[in-house]
């Protein structure tokens, strides 16, 4: 950091301490069109300036008040943007699963509450925001989640039952559940093939270029721990491979024209994409 920054001061992060379990560690933040950062922790959000370090908005709380950042942790993602002329008028926000309040303590006593079945969804630009909430076909908590290609969302990974945090996480959940945002309520949820690889704490994923999901790690334990554990450390990576590259669906894909393969790309250059539907 030079000299001419400073650090901006950010007490919502105190308001929404647990000091049992400091559920509001590692909040989930996602840039707004406008340059201003949604912040979520625990059970509530805001919208923040930091460049002036002002709050410009506080959200309601999540129904419910249970809470969904480290070690209950769950996840969240910002949805595809819906997009009105050169106007971004639509800008929602998803957060799953976690882990509810007294699973931590309880945990490390040995205790594994189950994870949250639970989404809220919130239109962030909305001048009166409110929390639309819906249940997962599966509970969990430590799980990933990931937007794809055709604005579906991906929730995999993670456990049912205790907390994130060393030891802390029980009964893996090995099927991932599609979302889908734009389907009417009762049928946005879709169990997908499971993997027979349990994922807790430290799981990750991303997605490739070619659409497939790269799923990878898993390490509940202090150490790399390979045996005699009952979640071992995981070094492996698998794909996953969504319904839309079915090949059933190839008819449905788009296929570019243009540029052929291995054209060059010029910087600052104008690029034709030319392709069909």
């Amino acid at each position: 950091m030079s000299t001419s920054e400073s650090t901006p001061s950010l007490p919502f992060l105190v308001e929404t301490n647990d000091p049992q379990a400091e559920n509001n560690l590692y909040p989930f933040v996602f840039l707004y069109p406008d340059g201003n950062l949604f912040i979520f922790a625990n059970n509530r959000a805001i919208l923040f300036d930091y460049s002036k370090n002002l709050v410009l908005k506080t959200y309601p709380t999540m129904p419910g008040g249970q809470p969904r950042s480290y070690p209950s942790t769950g996840s969240a993602v910002l949805l595809p943007l819906r997009i009105k002329g050169e106007t971004v008028n639509e800008v929602e926000v998803l957060v799953c699963g976690g882990a509810p309040k007294g699973a931590f303590v309880n945990a490390n006593k040995g205790i594994f509450d189950g994870a949250l079945d639970t989404c809220g969804r919130i239109k962030i630009s909305d001048p009166n925001p409110q929390w639309f909430m819906e249940t997962m076909p599966l509970a969990r908590v430590m799980g990933d989640m990931l937007l794809l290609p055709n604005g579906h969302v991906l929730i995999i990974n993670g456990a049912s039952a205790g907390v994130a945090g060393w030891e802390l996480g029980r009964n893996p959940v090995l099927s991932p559940v599609a979302y889908r945002p734009d389907n009417q309520v009762g049928s946005r949820f879709e169990v997908q093939n499971p993997s027979t690889i349990p994922r807790v704490y430290h799981s990750t994923t991303v997605l490739l270029r070619d659409g497939r999901v790269l799923v990878g790690g898993s390490n509940p334990h202090d150490k790399y721990e390979f045996s005699n554990v009952l979640y071992p450390t995981e070094l492996s990576l698998e794909t996953f491979s969504p319904s839309y590259l079915d090949s059933n669906s190839s008819g449905l894909r788009p296929k570019i024209i243009l540029p052929v393969t291995n054209s060059r790309i010029r910087y600052g250059k104008q690029l034709v994409v030319v392709f069909t539907v």
